[in-house]
């Protein structure tokens, strides 16, 4: 049985629409992204719809039905969905495209004299997108930008410009003169790596300094810090003096109180002094009862007073066996940073100079005692002692009014006392290195030099007490 088809072509040998015209097979289409070099349209997956029977890629046959049933035409093809490089190439090319657009712009507004109140158009007269547009339609950072396939015989095609270019980069400029890029820290002066390396190698940054006769504060071996003395400072006190060596900073108070003298000692008085470190003054004390130092300082203090000569006791007596003053000194550390015992020696003796002792008598018909508040008397200071501090380096190097840090890292400390007549009063030398004759004689003439220049900051006060 013949369909209509085969019967009209046997009737009219011209072609009619009930004859199927022969049909090609589909020829696969090669990718957008496949060049020269790739393994093929099979590998990026485009190599066309595949047939609902046959080879891949081909159209399917028609089918005739029986009677006067018409074939159904071929379906569309249907190219698959491209890789995801391919969407975002285009993507990336609508912004080089935006971004070239913006790039004319610019330069049609610097050409035109019209700054940048005129607004750029395209060829059609749409206006140029902006920056921000260029920067929505951008992809993501994660992809890379693939350039497209070069012309035979040039070389690969360049990346789309970037507009505006990015400002160049500045390093923040730190105080001190250092500039920082990132984590790197870049200092004319050194400062920051001359920190690193005192905190590491203490020892050796401090030995690095006396090899050149000098020390990290800018003293030489054998200079003392700044000293400052202020007489009567405390007005509730019998006798006051503040003294500053550096930024150690030191005051003494000195009350007067009348008590019976000891039966032993029938004819002298008493003087008490003691010695405070509070935990303001420096983080290493801590509050409470007198810690190791104090009670060392203190008894050190009562050394230097009793081998000194520099009160009499027998100067305090007022009556034989019946009332004697009695002074307590309390030498009180506001500000520690090492050689306390020179500033505890040298508030001491300011404050002694300054104390006003009142007129006492005592009553022979009723035995008591009298104090006239208008009449006052100096204290008698027979002699003035000053005390000088030396701290040994290596066991060879000395160097004089050590701070808190360079106590730490000496091998040894020594405390020379001397009076006004160059007498050696007292030696304190708790341990630590040996010292030779020779190196305790150059001590010795240090502190007489030393004990002037004391002498002259009292003297300078006095008139004015």
């Amino acid at each position: 049985m013949l369909c209509l088809g085969a019967l009209c072509q046997v009737r009219h040998p011209t072609p009619c629409r009930n004859t199927l015209p022969a049909q090609p097979p589909a020829q696969a289409q090669p990718c957008r992204l496949c060049r020269p070099g790739r393994a093929g349209p099979a590998a990026c997956g485009t190599a066309g719809p595949p047939g609902r029977a046959g080879t891949p890629g081909s159209a399917p046959a028609p089918r005739l039905g029986a009677g006067i049933e018409r074939p159904r035409p071929p379906p569309p093809p249907r190219s698959p969905p491209g890789p995801p490089c391919a969407a975002l190439t285009r993507t990336r090319r609508k912004a080089a495209r935006a971004a070239s657009a913006s790039a004319a712009a610019g330069r049609d507004r610097g050409s035109d004299g019209s700054g940048g109140s005129a607004i750029a158009r395209g060829s059609r007269g749409a206006p140029a997108r902006r920056d921000s547009d260029a920067e929505a339609a951008a992809p993501p950072a994660r992809c890379r930008w693939e350039p497209p396939a070069p012309p035979s015989g040039q070389g690969p095609a360049a990346p789309p410009p970037l507009w505006p270019p990015l400002p160049p980069v500045r390093p923040r400029r730190l105080p001190g003169g250092q500039a920082a890029r990132g984590r790197h820290i870049r200092g004319g002066d050194g400062t920051a790596m001359a920190a690193a390396f005192k905190t590491v190698e203490p020892l050796e940054y401090y030995r690095r300094f006396l090899k050149e006769n000098c020390r990290p504060d800018g003293r030489e071996l054998g200079e003392f810090r700044t000293t400052t003395v202020n007489i009567g400072s405390i007005t509730t006190a019998d006798g006051s003096a503040l003294v500053k060596l550096g930024n150690t900073t030191v005051i003494c108070g000195i009350k007067a109180e009348l008590a019976a003298p000891a039966v032993d000692s029938a004819n002298k008085g008493y003087i008490v002094p003691n010695v405070e470190l509070p935990s303001l003054c420096a983080e290493r004390f801590r509050s409470g009862p007198p810690g190791e130092e104090a009670q060392a300082a203190s008894q050190y203090i009562a050394d230097v007073i009793e081998n000194s000569q520099m009160i009499v006791k027998e100067d305090l007596c007022i009556a034989n066996g019946k009332l004697a003053w009695v002074l307590y000194c309390d030498i009180i550390c506001l500000d520690y940073d090492g050689n306390l015992l020179d500033a505890s020696v040298f508030a001491l003796l300011a404050a002694l100079k300054n104390v006003q002792l009142p007129l006492v008598t005592i009553n022979e018909e009723t035995g008591l005692s009298e104090v006239n508040l208008k009449q006052k008397n100096p204290l008698i200071i027979r002699k003035h002692p000053v005390a000088t501090s030396f701290a040994v380096f290596d066991d060879t190097l000395l160097i004089v009014d050590p701070t808190a840090e360079e106590e730490d890292l000496a091998t040894g400390t020594v405390t020379i006392v001397t009076d006004e007549e160059g007498r050696l009063c007292s030696v304190h030398k708790p341990g630590g290195s040996p010292l030779t004759g020779a190196k305790l004689q150059d001590c010795i003439t240090r502190a007489i030099t030393r004990h002037k220049e004391v002498k002259k900051l009292i003297d300078k006060w006095l008139p004015e007490c």
